[in-house]
C-alpha cells in the first residue's frame, strides 16, 4: 500500500471512530429547532440586517488566515412611527437615524 493511500485509510478510519455522530443530530448542542424558533441568533442589525462577514487576516509576511468581521451592535431605544422600540442596531444605522432626526428638526 502506498504512503498516500495508507494515510487516507488511516484518516477515514479515524473519522469513523472519533464518535462525532454517535448521538442523534437533533440532540446536538448546536442544532436549531425545526419548529421555526431559533435558539441562538447571532448579533445582527434589526434595521439593515448587517451580520458577521468572513474575511482574512493578512500578516506582514502575507500569510492569510480566516477571521470574522463583526458589526458593532448596540441596544438602542428608537422612535419609529411615533412608537418607541428597543432594538439591536449597528452603530452606522444609529448614526444615520440621529442625523435624519437632526435634519428634520
Amino acid at each position: 500500500m502506498g504512503g498516500a493511500r495508507r494515510r487516507l485509510a488511516w484518516y477515514t478510519e479515524r473519522r469513523r471512530s472519533c464518535g462525532r455522530a454517535s448521538f442523534p443530530v437533533a440532540d446536538h448542542p448546536g442544532a436549531v429547532a425545526r419548529s421555526g424558533a431559533r435558539e441562538s441568533v447571532m448579533a445582527s442589525c434589526e434595521l439593515c440586517g448587517a451580520r458577521r462577514r468572513a474575511g482574512k487576516n493578512v500578516s506582514h509576511s502575507n500569510r492569510h488566515t480566516n477571521r470574522w468581521f463583526l458589526p458593532n451592535i448596540q441596544r438602542a431605544v428608537l422612535t419609529i412611527k411615533g412608537r418607541t422600540k428597543r432594538m439591536k442596531v449597528c452603530t452606522r444605522c444609529l448614526r444615520t437615524v440621529q442625523n435624519k432626526r437632526m435634519a428634520a428638526a
